[in-house]
C-alpha cells in the first residue's frame, strides 16, 4: 500500500477516535460526581474513574503504524503538484506524535520529508522548522538511546552544529522573512519561535547562561504574539520555558 494512502487511514482512525472521545466527555462529569457523592468508599480502591477513556497511551496500538504513514521520497523525486498546507500540516501531527512515542526514526524521516517537499516548493519557514525539528532528535537520541560520553556529545554537537552553519543560507532567507514580513497566521509564527528557541538551543548546547539569555531575546522579538491568548502562544511560552528548564538540567546548573 502506497505511504500516502496509509496517511488517510491513519488520520480516519484518528478521527474516529476524536469522535467517540467527544461523544464520551458529556457523560464522564456525571460519572465524576456520582463516584464524588459516593458515602461509602469503593470496594476497589484502585478502580479507575475514567476507565476506558480513550488516551494517548491505550492508544498505541494506533501510532505503532506511524512509520508507514511516512512518504519515502527518493533523492530526485518530482511532485505532480505542489503539497497543500494541510498535507504538511499531517506530516507534522506524524513527527510529534512519534516523538511522543519515542519513535525517533520516525519522526526523523517525518522532518525529512517535510524539508524535501518544503524545499521544492519554496516554502521556507517550512522547510526551516523541519530542519531544527529533525537536527533536534539527533540530539535527543544522542541523549536517551545509549550511554553517551562526553566527548561522544561534544563530536555530535559539533555535527548538528555545522549543519546548521551548511544552511546559511537557507537560515538567512528565513531570518528575512520573519522579520520582513506579517506573519499570515498563529502557526507560522508557532513555527518561527521554534524555529529560533531550537537554533539558540542547539547552537550553545550545554552553556545555560548563553540559551538563558538568548531564549530572552526570542521571546522579546515575538513579544507581540505571545502577549496574544490563541493557541499557539499558548503552547510557544511553554515550549521555551520548558527548552530553559530542559537546559538547565542538561548543564547542571543548580
Amino acid at each position: 500500500m502506497d505511504a500516502l494512502d496509509r496517511l488517510s487511514l491513519f488520520f480516519q482512525d484518528f478521527n474516529l477516535v476524536t469522535s467517540q472521545l467527544r461523544n464520551l466527555v458529556p457523560t464522564l462529569k456525571d460519572k465524576l460526581l456520582d463516584v464524588l457523592n459516593q458515602t461509602a468508599g469503593s470496594e476497589n480502591p484502585d478502580e479507575e474513574v475514567f476507565a476506558g477513556l480513550p488516551t494517548i497511551f491505550n492508544a498505541e496500538p494506533m501510532f505503532r503504524h506511524l512509520d508507514a504513514c511516512v512518504p519515502r521520497l527518493a533523492p530526485d523525486a518530482q511532485l505532480d503538484e505542489t503539497p497543500t498546507r494541510s498535507f504538511f500540516t499531517k506530516l507534522e501531527l506524524i513527527a510529534v506524535l512519534s516523538s511522543i512515542f519515542n519513535l525517533h526514526s520516525t519522526g526523523k524521516a517525518a522532518w525529512l520529508t517535510v524539508e524535501y517537499l518544503a524545499h521544492i516548493s519554496k516554502r521556507t519557514i517550512d522547510e526551516t522548522h523541519a530542519l531544527l525539528n529533525r537536527l533536534f532528535i539527533e540530539l535527543i537520541v544522542l541523549e536517551n538511546d545509549r550511554p553517551s560520553t562526553k566527548e561522544d556529545v561534544a563530536v555530535k554537537v559539533a555535527q548538528i552544529q555545522q549543519s546548521l552553519v551548511e544552511k546559511s543560507e537557507l537560515l538567512s532567507d528565513y531570518e528575512r522573512l520573519r522579520d520582513g514580513v506579517k506573519l499570515p497566521t498563529p502557526h507560522a509564527n508557532l513555527q518561527c519561535i521554534v524555529v529560533d528557541a531550537l537554533r539558540v538551543y542547539l547552537n550553545h548546547y550545554l552553556d545555560w547562561h548563553a540559551i538563558d539569555a538568548r531564549l530572552d531575546l526570542v521571546l522579546t522579538r515575538h513579544k507581540g504574539f505571545l502577549d496574544s491568548k490563541c493557541w499557539a502562544a499558548v503552547y510557544c511560552r511553554g515550549f521555551v520555558y520548558w527548552l530553559r528548564l530542559r537546559a538547565r538540567c542538561s548543564s547542571g546548573v543548580p
